[in-house]
Order: C-alpha cells, then structure tokens, then sequence
C-alpha cells in the first residue's frame, strides 16, 4: 500500500493532519476512537484531504509541514482537491456582477458548459458531500463522469457509480442519452447500469444528482426500496419532472437540505429524504 499524508475533518470543523499506508483503515480507528487522540469525541470524520507519496519518510516531513500551516492555509488545500468548486468561485462573477454587466452572462455560460462536460452540473461542497458521506454505503446512478462519487470515496465513503452511457464507452459514442460527457473522462469507475440495476442495492443509500430530464429518476424510485435518498438538482426545471416531488413526498419524509452553489438562472438544492 503506498503512504500517503492526509487531513481529516472532525465534526466540530478542526482539521488533524497524519500518514498512513492505509487510509480506509486509518479512517476506521479514528471514527472508533482508537486513532489520535485529537480526533476523539469531536463527532463525524471523513478525509477531507490525501496525496501519495513514495515512501514513509517523505510521508512524515510532508506532514511536518502541513502541521506549521496555519488553518487558513490547510483549507486552502482541502479546496483545491475541488477543482470544479475551485474553479467556480475563482471564475464565475456573482449575480450583482451580472446585473450590472449583461454581456458577462455569455462568458458564464461557456465556462458553465466547459465545468459541466468535464465534471458535473451540480457543484459539490464539502458541508454537501459531508452530508451525503454519514449515508454511507451510497449508489449512484446516473453518476456522468462520477465527480461527485470519486470525492465522496476520497472522503472515506462506500460508493458504488453507475451510469447508462459511461463516459469512454462503446455505449456512450452510440447513445445519446448523456451528450454532455462523451469524450469526458471518468473520475471514478462508472458502471453501465439502469434504474432497475438498483434492486441489487436495496441496502445503499440512493444519489441522484442532476437526474436528465423526464421520467428516469421517478424509475429509479421505483426499482430501489432504501432507507436513505439523496437528491440533487431542481424538481421540474432543468432536472427530472415536476411529478418526481409528488412521488418523494409520497413515500419519503424530509431529513434536511443543504445549499450548493448554483449557476445563475437554476435553483438547485441538496435534499436528504427517508422512507417513511
């Protein structure tokens, strides 16, 4: 297993910095108290941050180093490992800006398309993925490229991702399904699966995220029988249909939400339901 250095992030938001040549496992002492004693009693951890090094002793002077940042610049770090929100707050002008100048929209727009082949419509957050990851073990489906699940598995979590067109496969070049990641690479292996695939995973939390348009996600609700649902993504608009919210509030009851940032013009929302 190679070492690797990396920074947790404790439920009351503290970072503690370590090495390990194994993080899972690592992980696993830490959230059963018999990692560091730092990391004890201050609620849910999840990895929020990890980089490969070759050997043990470049693990422990990398870690050294980390430990005289000061916090500001570890959570600099821990963003970085987000390019596509890194890239968003960078980039994208706020919605005052965009008042005040029209034309910007255009540029939004293209830096939009751009994120969105490469990466994902929504845009996660580490509060979002955080919240998603005490819902471990997770299935996705419709994962796209899988950005979302290959953070929540950085994190610690047990995701499984699937797909039908996976990006850079045979399916996806002669499926239209899914234009906006042909030619994108995966960041996670996606599976090819559909909606009934989901009777294999009665025992996982479900991701939907940005579901296309149309009946998919309220076919997925129909094949899967889990506790937990995670959604992302409008009800009607720009994801789904406008009868998926009757079905969920049918069958589900609200847990929480979170707020994930949006581009301008779309409503989208991070939403935990349980079965009722």
């Amino acid at each position: 297993m190679p070492w690797m250095v990396y920074m947790i992030r404790c439920g009351d938001g503290s970072l503690y910095t370590g090495v390990t040549n194994d993080l899972l496992r690592r992980l696993e002492k830490h959230r059963t108290g018999k990692g560091a004693k730092f990391t004890r009693g201050r609620g849910f951890l999840t990895v929020a941050w990890s980089k490969r090094v070759t050997d043990k002793s470049l693990a422990l002077r990398e870690e050294a180093r980390l430990k005289k940042l000061s916090k500001k610049e570890k959570e600099a770090i821990v963003l970085s490992s987000n390019p596509l929100l890194t890239t968003y707050l960078s980039e994208c002008p706020d919605f005052q800006e965009i008042l005040s100048n029209p034309g910007a929209m255009s540029g939004v727009v293209k830096l939009r398309d751009k994120l969105v082949t490469r990466y994902s419509w929504a845009i996660p957050t580490e509060e979002a993925l955080r919240e998603i990851a005490e819902l471990s073990p997770i299935v996705e489906m419709g994962a796209g490229t899988g950005y979302w699940s290959c953070l929540l598995k950085r994190m610690g979590a047990d995701v499984v991702a699937y797909d039908r067109a996976p990006p850079g496969s045979l399916k996806s070049l002669v499926s239209a399904c899914n234009p906006w990641h042909v030619g994108s690479k995966q960041h996670i292996k996606v599976l090819h699966g559909t909606p009934e695939t989901l009777k294999a995973h009665l025992d996982r939390t479900l991701l939907l995220c940005w579901p296309p348009r149309g009946p998919m996600a309220r076919q997925c609700l129909k094949h899967w029988k889990g506790k937990h649902l995670v959604y992302i993504g409008e009800f009607g608009g720009f994801t789904a249909d406008l009868k998926l919210q009757d079905v969920i509030r049918q069958k589900f009851e609200l847990v929480s939400m979170v707020s994930i940032p949006r581009w301008p013009g779309m409503n989208d929302m991070l939403t935990v339901w349980r079965r009722s």
